[in-house]
């Protein structure tokens, strides 16, 4: 015969309001996504970059190959989930074909990061295609 007055009643949904950042704040944090996106393909790039040459038992393993393809990907879905633009969708490719060009390039003293190896133009295409894949999907997808 006892009433549990412990439970909390159901909110009711039209009296609620979500909290919304001020204008400024909104901005800041769509600005830190895409810098963050920006800097995450950077590094990955480098990353990628240097991982072209590896071997297993004088075999080369196609890993830089793999990571383009899903790390460009994926921060191309990142950058507009961040920032809620679509214009961002192009951050991460343009960054990291920078970066792999750059580093395809030989140095005056002939050192080079890419060799030209089958993975380092496996890297090349899978990473751009990915890139600009995921970006027209993006893009052109409807809301």
């Amino acid at each position: 015969m006892s009433t549990d007055t412990s439970t909390a009643s159901p909110v009711d949904p039209r009296t609620t309001t979500e909290a919304t950042p001020p204008p400024g704040l909104s901005l800041a944090i769509r600005v830190s996504g895409a810098a963050l996106v920006g800097s995450t393909a950077l590094v990955f790039a480098v990353i990628e970059s240097f991982l072209v040459p590896l071997r297993f038992n004088e075999v080369y393993v196609p890993v830089s190959a793999a990571m383009a393809l899903i790390v460009n990907a994926g921060l191309t879905f990142l950058a507009v989930w961040l920032t809620g633009w679509r214009i961002t969708a192009l951050l991460p490719g343009v960054v990291w074909f920078a970066v792999v060009v750059g580093l395809s390039r030989p140095t005056g003293d002939g050192d080079l990061v890419i060799p030209d190896v089958w993975p380092g133009y496996a890297m090349l295409l899978t990473g751009a295609a990915a890139a600009v894949v995921a970006a027209y999907v993006v893009v052109t997808r409807r809301r």
